[in-house]
């Protein structure tokens, strides 16, 4: 995803927050999504704690109904650890990180007193940058050209949301469920011919959104 084409994003939603059911405001948040698939033999991958940041907007098509749209940008972290035999225990040899560019679209569905709600929706990642932290030797080595450019997952949540004044403030709890291999077919050493790698897992989201034009 070109810096342009992420600008113009930016600029997007901002620019329809004229609309008087319209909410803006900034998202934070923390993950653990796992990567389900093919791994190294005699290794194993595990879910180490990401997090991300970035603006998010809704539009109320109903008083129980909105659109959401957001962008931001994501990190994703792992670790690689051998499988010792014998114990089944795990030696960790190395952190991955794999960085993009996130848009999550979906919708919100509230409950009569607009507090609780429901979502559910589609996340599209531009990948920016992959890279593997060696323990022994300490060393960097970028993987990012084994990488798709785009992966599309589909998420489910809940969430509650509460005002201060003319801010919504809203903690949601998302399970998220990648849907494309996350490999490009690019042969590597350790694994498999045209192995499969899927993201998988849970994360906490805080926004801060503010109605404008006295909105929903």
């Amino acid at each position: 995803m070109s810096k342009h084409a992420l600008f113009f994003l930016i600029w997007s939603i901002g620019a329809i927050s004229a609309s008087a059911q319209v909410h803006l405001g900034v998202t934070g948040y923390v993950q653990k999504l796992s990567l389900n698939g093919d791994s190294p033999e005699d290794q194993t991958i595990t879910a180490g704690l990401g997090y991300g940041a970035g603006i998010s907007s809704g539009y109320f098509v109903t008083p129980e109904i909105q659109l959401t749209l957001g962008v931001g940008y994501d990190v994703r972290n792992n670790t690689v650890s051998n499988v010792l035999p014998i114990t089944d225990s795990l030696d960790a040899v190395g952190d991955f990180s794999l960085t993009s560019y996130a848009i999550p679209v979906g919708i919100r569905i509230y409950g009569g007193s607009q507090t609780w709600y429901f979502s559910s929706g589609v996340n599209i990642r531009f990948h920016e940058d992959a890279r593997v932290s060696v323990i022994e030797p300490d060393t960097m080595i970028t993987i990012s050209d084994a990488f798709v450019k785009v992966e599309g997952s589909v998420y489910l949540g809940f969430g509650y949301m509460f005002r201060l004044g003319d801010v919504r403030l809203i903690p949601e709890l998302r399970y998220e469920q990648g849907l494309s291999n996350l490999l490009n077919g690019e042969p590597l050493s350790t694994l498999p011919p045209a192995p499969v790698l899927r993201s998988s897992g849970f994360s906490f989201r805080f926004f801060a959104e503010y109605a404008f034009g006295g909105g929903q």
